[in-house]
């Protein structure tokens, strides 16, 4: 599983924590003192006693409404329950706290009385160098762009006839496998371009075969009932840029083993973050 992980300050004084960034939820917590049930964590736990910025929720205020999954404390404060599809929760306290993030102008970007979750009972599947997760998403459509899903997740049918167009131009044997697998890592893998509304994005060979182990790759697409994702293997060598205001999402191609990849923009303008999402997939025949 591929994760990418970001580093915040919490607190005042400012509390140093690295987390999983994920554009699939949008709830930030991290571990925090005490703790009836925590995963292992190399660094230490946030202590909200040590913050003078820390203020928990009390269980009639807008923000604990907000919540999709919530309960009651006996000394009235807001509790949270957040869970994620691999397995990994987190429960505890809805608070707000001043949350800093570094900048490449060098001045700290300060947010005070940012909501964020302190958790007293978690578990996440990819933990040791972690705290907890970084939500940075919103309202969605119907396909979410999830950092912290690695593969693309497509409805049952959908998934099957892109699997069926695929296949049919790479002419390898495949591998019995939930997903398509072939046992060979050097192939000519066909072109495939997501369509979004207004905007085409031509995913590289890279955004859609990985190798699994030294002869074998594997398919970055897979079935997933009736729900879409559009998983993190995809957005490898894009930046993705989040307008908020403007409810819009862009993808710029880029070499991210440069800092400064130069490259065309491709502005999502139908994307909107509030409504729907329509995107289809276009696979082209290899010549």
């Amino acid at each position: 599983m591929a994760e990418y992980l970001m580093s915040i300050s919490i607190g005042t004084p400012s509390f140093d924590i690295l987390a999983v960034a994920d554009t699939g939820s949008d709830l930030i917590w991290t571990q925090c003192k005490p703790c009836s049930q925590c995963f292992q964590q190399d660094d230490p736990l946030f202590d909200p006693t040590q913050s003078s910025t820390y203020k928990i929720f009390p269980c009639n205020a807008s923000q604990c409404d907000n919540l999709d999954e919530k309960s009651y404390s006996s000394n009235n404060s807001c509790q949270y329950s957040a869970s994620y599809g691999d397995g990994s929760f987190s429960n505890g306290d809805l608070a707000a706290d001043t949350l800093t993030l570094p900048s490449t102008t060098g001045s700290p970007v300060i947010f005070p009385e940012t909501v964020i979750g302190c958790g007293h009972n978690n578990n996440l599947t990819v933990h040791d160098r972690t705290s907890g997760i970084i939500g940075l998403g919103g309202d969605k459509g119907n396909i979410v762009i999830d950092s912290g899903t690695t593969l693309t997740l497509l409805p049952d049918d959908f998934y099957s006839e892109l699997e069926s167009a695929v296949s049919s131009e790479i002419h390898l044997p495949k591998l019995e496998a939930s997903i398509l697998c072939y046992e060979a890592t050097n192939f000519a893998i066909p072109d495939i371009t997501i369509h979004f509304t207004n905007a085409d994005v031509k995913l590289q060979s890279m955004n859609v075969f990985f190798s699994v182990t030294n002869m074998i790759s594997c398919f970055t697409f897979a079935p997933a009932g009736e729900f879409a994702i559009y998983g993190n293997m995809a957005q490898m060598n894009f930046l993705i840029g989040y307008d908020t205001d403007n409810q819009t999402v862009s993808f710029k191609p880029t070499d991210c083993s440069k800092k400064n990849g130069a490259a065309e923009v491709f502005t999502l303008g139908g994307l909107n973050l509030m409504k729907n999402v329509n995107f289809s997939l276009i696979v082209y025949h290899l010549i």
